[in-house]
This record gives structure tokens, sequence and C-alpha cells, in this order.
């Protein structure tokens, strides 16, 4: 009973820290990016656009076959006055990276019985996307 019950908190305590490690990785991977005063290629011209010309990045990312990814960035950007002001959405979109990325490997783990080191395995490739974009 007692073995059950150590192998039990050991097993959850594995899944506890692989999934803090996945939240976390993005953010400690991006952090010099995320607080970086100066602005990416692209920070410049989508700042403008979403205040000048909304529609523009909807159709530009819609003709990309990325409607919702232009969606996004247009209701995002049009918050922001200067560059400066990214990083706050910067940081946000690290830690929805990490929380998509720790919530596969617990469905994973959890709900299809994969093993832990295949289920953090796919999770870390939601990173492996994100950078070849």
């Amino acid at each position: 009973m007692r073995e059950a019950l150590f192998a039990r908190f050991s097993r959850g305590s594995q899944l506890l820290l692989t999934l803090l490690f996945l939240l976390g990785l993005p953010t400690c991977v991006y952090w010099n990016t995320i607080w970086s005063d100066f602005g990416l290629r692209d920070d410049y011209a989508v700042t403008r656009e979403a205040r000048e010309e909304p529609v523009t990045i909807i159709k530009f990312c819609g003709s990309h076959a990325r409607p919702v990814y232009g969606w996004l960035l247009q209701k995002t950007f049009k918050h922001i006055d200067h560059i400066r002001d990214i990083s706050m959405a910067r940081l946000t979109g690290s830690i929805f990276l990490g929380l998509v990325s720790a919530g596969t490997c617990a469905i994973l783990f959890l709900m299809f019985g994969w093993s832990l080191v295949t289920a953090a395995c796919v999770g870390l490739c939601w990173h492996w996307f994100q950078r070849r974009r």
C-alpha cells in the first residue's frame, strides 16, 4: 500500500515538474525579445496598419490562409501606441504558448495514457513549430 502511494506521488510530481517546465520554457527562451525596446521586422508596419487600415492586416493574413492570426494581430496591435508597449503582448503570447504546450502534454499523458517522455516531446514540438513559422 505504501509503495503504491509513493509511486503515485512520484508520478504526479514528475508530471507537475514537466508541466511547469513546459509552461515556463517559452518565457525563458524569448526573455530578451519580450523585454526589448525595439520592434521586430513587422511590428512597426502592423502597429501603423492596425490604427490606420485595420482591414489590411486581416486581408493580408487571410491571403496566406491565416485569417484568425490576422484578426488577433489587428485586435492586439490596435491598443498599442508605441513599440515599447509591445512587451506585455509578447509576454502574454509566450505564456499562452507555454499553456498550449503543457496542456498538450497533460492531455496526452492523463487521458490517452502516453508515456510522460513522449507527451513532453510532443509538447516541446509546439515550441519548435512556433520558431519555424
